[in-house]
């Protein structure tokens, strides 16, 4: 004996087909939702990495930076100990040599 074909209705079919779509539609969103935060994940840990990087070279330029100034601070203090001593050698040529034109003029 033959078993006969069973058939459903438009209306079975239809609620068929809905609720797969809507299974379907869970499940693209689901894979969505999870590549769009891998992808995100990936994206900020990159973000950070450049970041880290960033401030270290900051960090790097800052303290040559601050080197820099130190040397010339260092430079400029010795310069300036430097032009005192002179104007004080230059302040005794001169007392000399006034001295030197006095006695030239008296004895002259």
């Amino acid at each position: 004996m033959k078993s006969q074909p069973s058939y459903i209705t438009i209306n079975e079919f239809e609620e068929t087909l809905a609720s797969l779509r809507s299974e379907l539609e869970e499940k693209i969103e689901e894979i969505f939702n999870h590549e769009l935060a891998v992808a995100f994940g990936q994206m900020a840990a990159h973000f950070d990495k450049k970041l880290a990087t960033t401030v270290a070279e900051l960090r790097e330029h800052t303290n040559e930076i601050s080197r820099m100034a130190d040397a010339a601070e260092q430079r400029i203090e010795r310069l300036d100990s430097e032009h005192v001593a002179l104007s004080a050698q230059v302040d005794r040529q001169q007392v000399w040599q006034t001295r030197i034109t006095d006695a030239a003029i008296r004895s002259a």
